[in-house]
């Protein structure tokens, strides 16, 4: 009896035609971590349930019977393939599903369809495993097979139903041509650029960074380098000359905030072209008039994004990270296309502490086993390679592409900081009054709206927190730039949502008290253009709202270098580097929050080796706290957002609305979505939205809880 995997109208897929084919694609992926034919095994053994006379019925049209067809490679792997078959079984019990616990692994295996042996194919000889598989190494070599299945499942499956697609994906990466093209720009820029000392010392960056990419082979760096010295465009030209020299096959642009990456890859698109760059993220959408973008390179882009097949991918840390740690297919299938790249992690200081354990844990293993070079970019580099806080978990043989950093935190020096103690609001306000341009940064989204009522008929002033939607806080930003570039009174009271990525210039900064980094980040809006006096950072302790428990330890640490040697610059490394130490040391038992890495710590058992792929996805949470998004408008985005709801409420629920919905869109925490409940009202299937009574104009969503 014939078996096929798809039908369509007028054509039937030959299964045995599918599992070879799926078979060659995950091949082809695995051999970039010399895995080839463990991964070809995954394809020919995914689909062997389809073999079964319920599936056949059930693609004949019954869509009454439920077949668990993904099962049945798991149990021939197990069965076959001893001892390491189980490995290939998490990948395919979960190739639709997602990667299973070994629990519900074995519930499955017991209730496995009954289906044709003669499909089984002769499967290869798969020897040890080419990687390293204690600790973390095993289940990210899981990982990385499962997301050779699953892309090579899918491909092959969309190839069928849609044969136009192949010739749409992938974008060719030379990464000498995209170096011609950044070179060329930044030649450009430094002839337009005044001989100043920071213009000289940024040339001296660039250059290092071209130096040390083409002479080291891969590992690990950081590139240490103050505010305003260059770094994005520099980082990117390491990475570029280092691909060139060394071979590798992209470049990956990892960063924590969603300002921060649409604002470094509308610079890359500029450098090196629209077409080279995927941006990566739920507010982004590729509109027919963004960047020059043709709908041919639009849909080449957007295919790109479900297997990051493209030259340059800018991307969240909550995306990155968590798919290697996550379990579902649509996480995971990327994750090959992370073989063998050059990985920029900007603001490496921001990887999360109470999972810095398993983080660095994923970077020494792509390092060691997939051939990526990974350089933490920053100018508050923490102290992760200090083996001496950090013991087992530190980064390894890290080197600095900056051949003195402290010489070049002095060189380009422009702020002093001010220790001003205790201050309530009414303090905080009278200095905000005081300075006609000020940015003053607090911890909290109660602190930020509460000062900026006591300022709000000042001249100027203004508000940016995550309680504002992205269209709404990029608009006010705009407006800030506008007011500062013109020398017109400027007031800004906002949290930390301007510390990194927002390309602010202030005279006078004032930051409440809080982690070392952060203080020195917010720092980096002040003087960014290095005026020929300093620029002033105040740093105070608010007494009418208090640091948030979770930071009480990184605040306490900080003041003691505010007060102590480093009272006179805490931004110099020494400082940072001192103030990281102090950190790892104190929170030494804390560094996995989740027991992430015990959890994925392979139990050997006979016959099998069992990991908690389930548990563990769920354990590593970037954002603890999940919360609801709503879709919420300020008046000057109202028309906009009533037609994009307009759709949603006709019906429609496809991936470029919901992306342009996002970025009218706020995330509340728990206790604000409880405390809004009767704001919000659903829009269509998937949308929720938030009356426009409880949108401020200027403040964002009305809500001030602690």
């Amino acid at each position: 009896m014939p078996r096929y995997a798809h039908s369509k109208p007028g054509e039937d897929e030959p299964l045995d035609r599918h599992l070879a084919e799926v078979g060659r694609l995950s091949e082809a992926f695995g051999e970039a971590f010399n895995s080839g034919t463990w991964a070809k095994a995954l394809g020919l053994l995914h689909d062997l349930g389809k073999a079964c006379d319920d599936f056949q019925k059930r693609l004949g049209g019954d869509d009454e019977i439920h077949v668990d067809h993904a099962i049945a490679g798991a149990f021939e792997a197990m069965s076959h393939l001893k001892p390491w078959g189980t490995l290939l079984a998490y990948a395919l019990a979960g190739h639709h599903g997602g990667l299973p616990d070994p629990g519900r692994l074995t519930e499955r295996l017991e209730c496995r369809p009954a289906y044709d042996a003669e499909v089984v194919p002769v499967l290869p000889s798969l020897g040890k495993p080419p990687v390293d598989i204690l600790g973390l190494g095993a289940s990210l070599f899981v990982r990385m097979l499962f997301s050779c299945l699953v892309d090579a499942d899918f491909l092959a499956t969309e190839a069928f139903y849609r044969p136009d697609r192949p010739e749409r994906r992938g974008i060719p990466f030379d990464a000498g041509i995209l170096l011609g093209r950044l070179l060329e720009e930044l030649d450009k820029m430094q002839r337009k650029a005044a001989p100043t000392a920071v213009n000289r010392l940024r040339a001296h960056v660039l250059a290092r960074c071209l130096e040390v990419g083409r002479g080291r082979p891969g590992g690990l760096f950081s590139l240490t380098v103050p505010t305003g010295g260059g770094k994005t465009l520099a980082s990117m030209a390491f990475a570029l000359a280092h691909a060139e020299q060394w071979d590798k096959r992209r470049v990956i642009c990892v960063a924590p905030y969603t300002s921060i990456i649409e604002q470094t890859a509308r610079v890359y698109r500029d450098a090196l072209g629209a077409d080279q760059v995927l941006e990566h993220h739920g507010n982004f959408r590729h509109s027919a008039d963004r960047d020059g973008i043709d709908a041919s390179d639009r849909l080449t882009l957007r295919l790109a994004e479900e297997n990051w097949d493209a030259p340059v991918v800018v991307t969240t840390a909550v995306q990155f990270l968590e798919s290697l740690f996550a379990a579902r297919p649509s996480r995971c299938r990327k994750l090959h296309n992370i073989v063998g790249s050059v990985i920029l992690l900007d603001e490496a200081q921001l990887l999360p502490l109470g999972l810095l354990a398993p983080c660095l844990a994923a970077l020494r293993a792509l390092v060691r086993d997939y051939n990526c070079t990974i350089v933490l970019v920053t100018a508050t580099q923490p102290a992760l390679a200090d083996t001496e806080w950090l013991g087992e978990h530190a980064l390894p043989d890290v080197t600095e592409i900056m051949e003195n950093p402290g010489e070049l935190h002095a060189a380009l020096r422009r702020v002093s900081y001010d220790w001003a103690g205790e201050m309530d609001d009414g303090m905080a306000a009278a200095r905000i009054a005081a300075a006609p341009q000020v940015l003053a940064v607090v911890n909290t989204r109660a602190h930020a709206r509460a000062l900026f009522e006591r300022c709000r008929d000042l001249e100027g002033i203004r508000h940016l927190s995550a309680l504002m939607s992205p269209a709404h806080r990029a608009r006010v930003v705009e407006a800030v730039r506008d007011d500062l570039n013109n020398g017109r009174p400027c007031r800004v009271v906002a949290t930390q949502v301007v510390e990194c990525g927002v390309d602010l210039d202030f005279p006078v900064v004032m930051r409440a008290l809080a982690g070392l980094d952060s203080i020195v980040q917010a720092a980096g809006r002040c003087n960014r253009s290095g005026g020929p006096d300093l620029g002033r950072v105040t740093v105070f302790l608010p007494l009418d709202h208090p640091t948030p428990p979770q930071w009480s330890n990184h605040a306490a640490l900080a003041r003691r270098a505010l007060e102590g040697e480093f009272a006179a610059d805490p931004g110099r490394p020494e400082a940072l580097r001192a103030y990281f130490q102090s950190l790892y040391n104190d929170h030494r038992e804390g560094l996995d929050r989740g027991n992430v890495l015990k959890q994925l710590t392979p139990r050997m058992a006979p016959g099998r080796v069992d990991m908690d792929f389930a548990a563990a996805a769920r354990a590593f949470r970037l954002i603890e706290e999940e919360g609801i998004e709503v879709v919420a408008a300020a008046p000057p985005e109202r028309d906009e957002v009533a037609t994009l709801l307009a759709r949603a409420e006709a019906g429609e629920t496809g991936r470029d609305l919901l992306r342009a919905l996002q970025r009218h869109a706020v995330r509340l925490r728990p206790r604000e979505a409880k405390a809004l409940a009767a704001h919000i009202r659903p829009v269509g299937e998937r949308v929720l939205v938030l009356d426009d009574a409880v949108y401020d104009g200027e403040c964002g969503v009305g809500i001030t809880l602690r």
